[in-house]
Parts: C-alpha cells; structure tokens; sequence
C-alpha cells in the first residue's frame, strides 16, 4: 500500500513538473521582428548641345561654331566656292569673304540631353565694324541686323522650356548677297544704287581689310528648372 502511494506521488510530481515546465516555457516566449534596408541617389546628367558643341563643360562661356558665313556662289558664277572660300592669314585674320552672289546658312537647335528640364535664351549680337555689310545682305528674306536677329531670336524665345531629352526646333538661318543679273550692254544703266553700294564696299577693302567685316555672335543661356 505505501509503495502504490509512492508510485501515485513520484506521477503527480512527474506531471506538476512537466506543467510548470510548459508553462514557464510559454510565458518567456515574445513577439520578434528585424528589417534592414538602404538607400541612394546619384547627381542627374546636366548636358545642353548647340547642335553638336557641347556647352556644358564646367566652364562658364563655351565658344560656338557659328557657320553662318559659308560661302555659296550663285549659279550665274562658275567658280563655286573658289575665290570667296579661301584662307586670308596673310591678308588678314578672317578665314571667310563674302561677296555679291555669295550665300549660306547654318541650322540653330538646342539639344537637352540632361536629365532635367532647362529654360533655353537665344540672344544674338551684332559685332559688325560696319553696318554697310548688313544693309546689303538678306536674311530670311528680308535686310539688316533686325532681320537676321528677328530669325535667330525666333529659334529659342525668352526663356524656352526644353524638358528632359528633347530639344528646340530646328531654324534654319540664311542669308545671300544678292547678285545683280540684270546686265545689259549699256554701261550707265549697270551703275544703280545698289552696284554702287556694293562696289564702295569691296573698294574700301582695299585700304583696310577691317573696313567691311560683319561679325554674328550667339549667346545661348541654358538654365535648369523644377
């Protein structure tokens, strides 16, 4: 009899044990989560072409290739970009001359190849020694410094938004000195105003190359925005 109650007792501590165990194991349990995570940025491109010349270099003014002053006879002269096209280093410092039956023209477009939105200003400048040149030169039709900034100015207005990857439109620029076909076998009737214009310009040269010389110059101002 009291060894079946040693038995009884040794199951009932047995059990009280096994209890206390799975309870004591459930209260330490808890609740545990971990999360990691990073993150980064790197500086977006800023990278604005005027047509091929890239002007954002760090520097603060990048020179242009202006092309406006290549020369193209007209058909009535034979020889095409012969004597008007040539290098004057030992008359002068000007690689181009223009003349009576020259003309050209050069294309004006604003490439954003950032990665942000820029605000594009065309302004165009007149460095000319003379207004002799100008006045007998046509742009777009029409004469002088106003016509051609008219046109240039009309390629990029103030402040033009260019978003991300696109570019302005295209404007093409041309000019030509008019060339007077109208010959005739009377000498005075070739002698009008404008052969004379023309004729004082190219005979000024003779004493100073610096006399008649038309100079363009391009300021092209891209700005980020947003």
């Amino acid at each position: 009899m009291k060894k079946n109650n040693a038995l009884r007792l040794a199951a009932l501590l047995l059990v009280l044990a096994t209890f206390t165990v799975c309870t004591l194991t459930g209260t330490l349990a808890k609740y545990i989560a971990e999360g990691e995570g990073s993150t980064s940025a790197r500086a977006a491109v800023f990278s604005v072409k005027v047509g091929s010349t890239e002007i954002a270099t760090g520097s603060k003014v990048t020179t242009l290739a202006v092309d406006l002053f290549k020369t193209l006879y007209e058909e009535n002269i034979t020889t095409a970009e012969s004597a008007a096209d040539v290098l004057q280093d030992d008359k002068g410092d000007y690689d181009l001359v223009i003349a009576p039956g020259t003309g050209g023209q050069f294309e004006l477009q604003v490439n954003n190849d950032s990665e942000v939105p820029i605000n594009v200003t065309i302004t165009p400048a007149d460095d000319s020694s003379t207004g002799a040149l100008l006045a007998v030169m046509e742009f777009d039709g029409g004469n002088g410094w106003d016509t051609l900034a008219a046109a240039i100015t009309a390629a990029a207005t103030p402040a033009t938004r260019v978003e991300a990857g696109a570019s302005t439109t295209a404007k093409t620029i041309k000019w030509r000195w008019v060339f007077d076909k109208d010959t005739t076998d009377d000498p005075d009737a070739n002698w009008d105003a404008d052969d004379l214009a023309d004729t004082a310009i190219g005979v000024a040269q003779k004493a100073n190359l610096d006399t008649n010389v038309v100079t363009l110059k391009l300021n092209v101002l891209a700005v980020q925005v947003d």
